[in-house]
């Protein structure tokens, strides 16, 4: 049974649209992981608090894409933003839900299957809306960039969701200002002998005048 399931996988992987489709993955999600690291060094938070802050913007630029467009019915301009906001209220919850799982497994030396299958499964919602993009970038039509701009938002959220978990710490601000503060106290520590000896001297320079 091992040895079939290992010819299944040798097949798969030989096979050049797996191989293809592989590629691709590995290229987005490489720019996932740098836009992740870049935001949890720049503002010490993590990836779930971006991914849901780009949730929180994706239903405002969808739902103004829909209210702008003429072409859509009254009923659906109001069905389509409520749609938009529960769902991203939605998967909001499951990100902070998985990263909290994430966070407690890692802080015990192990991984959490229900974390990174949601991390597996969540990238299929991602490509569906890049998908969309791409259609609407090919097609020349730009009645409604910010609707498909509210789906990059959405789909980059779901790609944020599948990279590496980095703990929260310090923004760059603060930790700039600590790393001045520890040099400013070493500077003045490595001074405080010097001024001590010159001190030193002119004491003994003028009880040797006094004498």
């Amino acid at each position: 049974m091992v040895k079939n399931r290992l010819r299944i996988l040798e097949n798969k992987m030989e096979n050049p649209i797996y191989t293809v489709c592989n590629s691709v993955d590995r290229t987005v999600m490489y720019f996932a992981n740098r836009v992740a690291h870049a935001y949890n060094w720049t503002t010490g938070r993590t990836k779930a608090d971006l991914a849901n802050k780009l949730l929180t913007v994706a239903p405002i630029l969808e739902s103004l894409g829909v209210l702008s467009n003429p072409e859509m019915s009254i009923p659906i301009k109001i069905v389509l933003p409520t749609m938009f906001l529960t769902v991203s209220h939605i998967v909001q919850r499951a990100n902070t839900i998985t990263e909290e799982s994430e966070q407690r497994a890692i802080e015990k030396g192990c991984l959490n299957i229900d974390a990174e299958f949601y991390k597996g499964r969540g990238k299929v919602p991602g490509y569906l809306f890049g998908g969309a993009i791409g259609v609407h970038l090919l097609s020349g039509n730009k009645n409604n960039d910010l609707f498909y701009s509210g789906q990059l938002a959405r789909a980059t959220s779901h790609f944020v969701m599948a990279t590496d978990y980095l703990p929260p710490r310090k923004n760059v601000l603060v930790r700039a200002r600590d790393k001045l503060s520890k040099w400013l106290e070493a500077k003045s520590q490595l001074q405080l002998p010097k001024r001590a000896r010159a001190f030193a001297i002119q004491t003994g320079s003028l009880e040797a005048r006094c004498s």
